[in-house]
């Protein structure tokens, strides 16, 4: 508008310093903007791979699942090993701590003798 009116009284138009200095940074702006896009866009972007000429296995697939009874078979199976190996860990873990605490180990026939003290004791 402004240059339409310098027009008709004969006038040259002179931008001002702070109008140049604007464009220079809003194209400054778009520029790095552009760069930008450009620098996601290629990470985006896959890139080429050599396609392997090797011939693929492929496994056939199964149409029928396994049943529960071999499911269930394999899963208690599972648990035993499980267990064994627990109980492999645990004896020389408590023979230790028995041996630490200077607690003598139990014997399979002392598991009664226990009951048979307390038993001795109440008869006093």
């Amino acid at each position: 508008m402004i240059r339409l009116l310098l027009s008709l009284f004969n006038r040259k138009y002179e931008p001002c310093k702070a109008c140049e200095i604007l464009k220079e940074q809003l194209e400054i702006a778009n520029r790095e903007k552009a760069d930008a896009i450009q620098t996601l866009l290629s990470l985006v972007q896959p890139q080429k791979q050599m396609i392997s000429t090797e011939p693929v296995l492929r496994v056939p697939l199964q149409t029928a699942g396994k049943s529960w009874a071999v499911r269930r078979a394999e899963l208690e199976r599972e648990d035993r090993h499980a267990a064994q190996l627990r109980a492999a860990n645990r004896e020389p873990a408590i023979a230790k701590l028995e041996t630490e605490l200077g607690i003598e180990p139990e014997k399979q026939g002392d598991s009664n003798a226990v009951g048979s003290s307390d038993a001795q004791v109440q008869t006093r």
